[in-house]
């Protein structure tokens, strides 16, 4: 009985057992519906260059995903709408091909934004929903930007005649990766009038990206001033930005050819403010590319052509520089005074013919003479007419000082022929005191030349003074020399002035000595009388002789001393070039015979000897005085008569009177 029984329980476990195992092979066939898209990682990315993008939405599995509602959520901007989209709720039945599209509708509020948000779709059966019941798809956009670059920052169009044009052309890329758009151009003028014009291109106009736009620009200058033309083209477009900077803009420029005037008065140069304000209060230092400096008029102010006291009767003149500074030849008609203007004034018409033509760069230095006939101060205008666009009629006042300091130096050149002394001379012609700030060696050497002595530091020279100094030249070689004497005052006319000083030896020793006479000869002297000559040794060499002694010796008859040296000369002794040495020489016989010697200069390098002769005899007469002097007479008078005494003295041999 026991084991029917646990048979039966057995038989129903199985029966049981396969009635579970056949409802378990039922459900793994049954596949869950899932929702997928044919987007990677189901993110839908909106290139900037559309404004619209889909996707399709499909289920997999053997039962239709059920879809309640598709919706866009997170979307802070309201940038996104769901152009194309189906009917909710809706039953998607598995399957690629049996998908629905959705179609997204972007419209950007700014293009270099980034916006995002999601589509929600919601699903009651779809395994891969979250806690909600949603399915997601991501939306991007990436914003793309213009990049539009022109062929170049600028347009330089040179200079053009007046009423000529000329045509550019320029490029512009768009090297970004979004349209740039161009709603208008406009024309931002920075110096001159609105002469330069886009030609073949009005806005609207669209780039695309990677495309190439090539347009005109022309240039028609018209009218004078300015020189130059200068502007920008402005492009407004979708380019995001701050302010007119940083919009896209093109330079452009131009000048206009034209002959143009400038007329310079020349001044001596300066070193600042105050040389070219004691010339004139409207005159400045200017200082040109070398840095050296000129006195110069304001841009704005007439030039001025300022002569300094000049004294009645005498001449001063000043020139100024006519320059063509336009592109253009500059044709001068004529030059003249205005009919105001003083008749002491002469514009110089020496080698000038109206009309006479400058090209451009050139310039003409041209004179006026001033010769007052008065002490009144003169004035007067110079005109200058010509076909210059600047100035057709260019004026230069000139005007006259009556009352100033005017120093004359006189030499204004020296020359040297050796080892010389000369004297220059400081001379204030003028009515007010002048002030001689300095008067130096511009070498700043102390040799060869020399000032002796050297002018004071601001020395006033009083109206009609004068200052006298020497200038020696002592050569130290045989090369010639040259330097200059540099007189700084308050000479509005000549600030600085320079007195030119050139020396050189004449002479090829460095020693030369000289003896005149070069023979000495006392003639007859009577026994027991004396004479005397004077001797002169000088050096003409271009250097020191060293003279080491001064001797008279007696040769014939042998070892005689009626020769002496009546000078005492300490040796050893430094004869300079151009120096001399004066000397005396005594004759005195103590026999009725004829004498013979020599006087001997010995010198370091050049030894000399000069000859001595004198006869004697017996004196039988004299006469006194033994001089007479008439003094000095008109032509065709007598002076008074002098008495001359003639002696007889009885020396011996003499016959008897």
């Amino acid at each position: 009985m026991l084991s029917i029984f646990w048979r039966c329980l057995f038989f129903c476990l199985g029966v049981l057992v396969a009635l579970s195992g056949c409802d378990c092979g039922e459900t793994r066939g049954r596949e869950p519906t899932i929702l997928k898209t044919n987007l990677a990682a189901d993110r839908l990315v909106i290139p900037a260059s559309q404004e619209t993008a889909s996707f399709q939405l499909f289920a997999e599995g053997i039962r239709a995903a059920d879809i309640q509602n598709i919706q866009i959520i997170e979307d802070e901007h309201n940038v996104f709408t769901l152009l194309k989209s189906p009917q909710t709720p809706l039953s998607l039945q598995p399957g690629k091909e049996r998908g629905v599209q959705i179609t997204i509708q972007f419209a950007p509020k700014h293009n270099n934004t980034i916006y995002k948000a999601r589509i929600a779709i919601s699903s009651n059966n779809s395994s891969n929903v979250d806690s909600e019941g949603r399915f997601y798809v991501e939306l991007a956009y990436s914003p793309g930007f213009p990049d539009p670059v022109l062929c170049r920052e600028r347009l330089d169009f040179g200079a053009l005649e007046r009423g000529a044009s000329k045509t550019l052309t320029c490029q512009v890329k768009n090297r970004g990766d979004a349209a740039w758009k161009v709603s208008s151009i406009r024309y931002e003028s920075e110096k001159g009038d609105e002469v330069f014009r886009i030609e073949d291109v009005s806005a609207p106009f669209a780039i695309e990206p990677g495309e190439t736009r090539e347009f005109k620009v022309s240039y028609s200058p018209k009218t004078y001033p300015p020189k130059e033309s200068q502007g920008v083209f402005v492009f407004e477009s979708n380019l995001e930005t701050s302010d007119d900077s940083q919009k896209l803009r093109l330079r452009v420029v131009g000048t206009i050819k034209v002959p143009l005037v400038e007329l310079i008065p020349v001044y001596p140069p300066c070193s600042g403010n105050e040389s070219c304000q004691n010339i004139d209060v409207r005159l400045s230092c200017v200082k040109d590319a070398s840095g050296q400096g000129y006195c110069r008029h304001r841009a704005d102010a007439l030039p001025v052509l300022k002569f300094p006291l000049t004294s009645k009767g005498k001449t001063t003149i000043r020139t100024f520089l006519l320059r063509s500074t336009g592109d253009l030849p500059l044709v001068v008609e004529s030059i003249a005074f205005r009919s105001t203007s003083s008749h002491d004034f002469l514009f110089d018409q020496t080698g000038v013919s109206f009309p006479f033509t400058l090209q451009a760069g050139q310039e003409k230095e041209l004179s006026v003479a001033y010769t007052p006939s008065d002490e009144v101060e003169d004035k007067g205008t110079l005109e200058i007419k010509s076909n210059a666009a600047n100035i057709p009629v260019a004026s230069v006042l000139v005007e006259a000082s009556s009352r100033g300091c005017n120093l004359e130096v006189l030499p204004r050149k020296l020359s040297f022929p050796g080892a010389r002394k000369y004297q220059v001379t400081l001379t204030n012609q003028g009515n007010e005191p002048c002030v001689v700030q300095q008067v130096f060696l511009k070498s700043k050497q102390t040799k060869p030349f020399a000032l002796i002595p050297t002018p004071a530091p601001n020395q006033v020279i009083g109206a009609g003074g004068r200052v006298d100094f020497l200038v020696a030249f002592t050569p130290f070689d045989k090369n010639e020399h040259v330097d200059a004497i540099v007189v700084k005052s308050s000479d509005p006319d000549e600030p600085e002035m320079e007195i030119e000083l050139k020396g050189g030896p004449t002479a090829d020793k460095e020693c030369d000595l000289r003896v005149s006479p070069s023979q000495i000869s006392f003639q007859t002297v009577p026994v027991g009388r004396s004479k005397t000559i004077k001797v002169s040794v000088s050096n003409k060499g271009w250097g020191d002789c060293q003279l080491q002694s001064l001797t008279v010796q007696g040769t014939n008859p042998a070892g005689h001393t009626v020769f002496q040296l009546g000078t005492k000369v300490q040796t050893p002794a430094v004869l300079a070039t151009g120096k001399a040495l004066r000397l005396e020489v005594h004759y005195t016989p103590t026999q009725a015979v004829g004498y013979e010697g020599e006087l001997v200069i010995k010198e370091k390098s050049h030894p000399l000897s000069v000859p001595l002769r004198g006869n004697s005899g017996s004196l039988c007469l004299e006469i006194v005085p033994a001089h007479l002097d008439f003094g000095s007479t008109k032509v065709g008078c007598g002076t008074r008569k002098q008495e001359v005494l003639v002696y007889h003295v009885g020396a011996s041999g003499c016959l008897s009177p």
